[in-house]
């Protein structure tokens, strides 16, 4: 299965930058990730529509959806991994994150994914959004293959 990240900005100059590699890395080759980045937008008042269209444009097609959101489905850290599984058992082939800027995604987006995921209530930067899916992605995979990566 092929995983797309769909988020805002190159991590590059970020604080975050080296937390983001270091997964992406821990992740390939055994499960391929792919980010996608959104060109920024400069108005402010346009911001959130002109993000959600471009988003709109970039989506895989025939891609599972999952778009982050506070208010969406939380899971445990064994719940998201049998939840992967499940789509891999599904024969999914690409699975597709959308992580949202600064003003979080519009309603159409969320409505169109196939599911909406919480990291908690909280709000968290999108760049720290993405280190923490990564860190679940590779989480998921040392609990499905048994490493001890994942304590209980």
């Amino acid at each position: 299965m092929k995983i797309f990240v769909v988020c805002p900005r190159r991590s590059k100059g970020s604080p975050y930058h080296d937390a983001i590699e270091m997964y992406l890395k821990r992740l390939n080759p055994a499960v391929q990730v792919e980010e996608i980045y959104i060109k920024g937008e400069k108005n402010p008042t346009r911001l959130n529509q002109l993000e959600n269209d471009k988003i709109k444009t970039l989506l895989p097609q025939g891609a599972t959806i999952i778009a982050l959101d506070p208010l969406g489905k939380e899971m445990t850290s064994p719940n998201f991994a049998t939840y992967l599984q499940q789509l891999k058992n599904q024969s999914v082939q690409q699975l597709c994150f959308i992580i949202g800027g600064a003003e979080g995604l519009s309603e159409d987006i969320k409505k169109a994914a196939d599911m909406t995921l919480s990291f908690g209530q909280a709000t968290w930067p999108h760049l720290l959004a993405r280190v923490m899916l990564l860190e679940q992605l590779y989480r998921a995979q040392q609990i499905l293959s048994g490493h001890p990566y994942h304590k209980e």
